[in-house]
């Protein structure tokens, strides 16, 4: 007769000794579940304090999963909540306070087994821009600081992404699964890696989830755009933050205008962010044309400041770009002084 409990804690005693830590936690698993479900509530107990006493490195899906089993077999919530740490009880707030609450909680339970955690040294890379990209990152504490890069290879911190925050959707959601930021730990940090192969899944199950993930990557953008615009990188990253969510996203097909000399409506300011833009004046009312404008230009300054339109301008090509509403700019120039002095200086050049 097949003696299950002797099979499995050879098993998971094997992949100890081999170092599988991963291999000895779905044994342990299997070897409390089977105790729990044949009443034997102590041993699916001894099996839980076992792993939690023995089992390195610290693996904190597996031992939520440990506590849930403990709780299953009979052990009260405090009893079981002794195996969980820290670093676990971080991971479970993830249900709260990241895009995993768009997750119901049997599937966010399942998902943990999948998820791989690491934590990182303050000051510490965690990825660089130009890298393969797998990964969706989640973070359960701490903090991450992206460093991007501009066309003259220079580089911008972003605001810090925060608990609960994400990196990873611009490459999982461009297809090229490149990295396009460095990032480095702020604090202790602990990241948890959502494999894109099992984040595809996910969206598959839940279009709630996909789409607030489409939202974040969709609101993500125009902040990197601003951080590497000329005009915008030198002003603090919160603040930078702050204006991107206030920018609309415009998209301008080639020969059509986005606005014309002499109009006095729709002030605000926009930026370059894909595409090609003729810059034209008005010269003895004739139309002259003056440069073009590529991605990261700022255009609208003057027709902001004197209150009316100082140049046509035309797409020359398709192109993208971001519009920060008049009504929105006036209100920043309001506490910010030294902005309206970079914008005046801006028009004269």
């Amino acid at each position: 007769m097949v003696n299950i409990p002797e099979q499995l804690q050879q098993a998971a005693n094997a992949f100890l000794h081999a170092g599988s830590s991963e291999q000895a936690a779905a044994c342990y698993l299997k070897l409390s579940s089977y105790y729990a479900a044949t009443g034997e509530v102590d041993k699916a107990m001894d099996v839980v304090e076992f792993f939690y006493e023995n089992l390195q490195p610290r693996n904190s899906p597996h031992r939520i999963q440990l506590c849930r089993q403990a709780m299953a077999s009979g052990c009260s919530k405090e009893e079981a909540m002794h195996f969980i740490g820290d670093m676990e009880q971080q991971l479970l707030n993830l249900h709260q306070n990241s895009i995993l609450r768009y997750l119901d909680q049997a599937t966010f339970y399942r998902l943990l087994s999948s998820l791989r955690c690491r934590t990182f040294s303050d000051g510490e890379c965690i990825a660089r821009s130009g890298e393969k990209a797998s990964d969706l990152y989640i973070v359960a504490c701490g903090g991450l600081l992206p460093k991007v890069q501009d066309s003259n290879d220079c580089w911008h911190d972003m605001a810090i992404i925060g608990s609960g925050g994400i990196s990873g959707e611009t490459a999982f959601f461009t297809g090229q699964k490149i990295r396009t930021a460095d990032l480095v730990a702020v604090g202790t940090t602990q990241i948890c890696m959502l494999c894109y192969d099992v984040l595809k899944a996910l969206l598959a199950q839940s279009p709630v989830f996909e789409a607030e993930l489409k939202k974040q990557y969709a609101a993500h953008m125009p902040e990197r755009q601003l951080a590497t615009t000329p005009f915008f990188s030198p002003l603090p990253a919160e603040e930078r933050r702050a204006i991107a969510e206030q920018l609309e996203l415009v998209h301008c097909a080639a020969g059509t205008t986005l606005f014309t000399f002499g109009e006095q409506t729709k002030l605000g300011l926009y930026v370059v962010v894909a595409g090609w833009l003729s810059v034209n004046t008005m010269v003895n009312g004739d139309e002259q044309y003056l440069y073009t404008a590529n991605p990261g230009h700022l255009l609208g300054e003057k027709g902001f400041l004197e209150r009316s339109r100082q140049y046509t301008i035309r797409a020359v090509s398709d192109a993208q770009l971001l519009y920060w509403p008049e009504e929105a700019c006036q209100e920043y120039m309001q506490y910010h002084d030294d902005f309206r002095y970079m914008l005046a200086e801006r028009a004269l050049q």
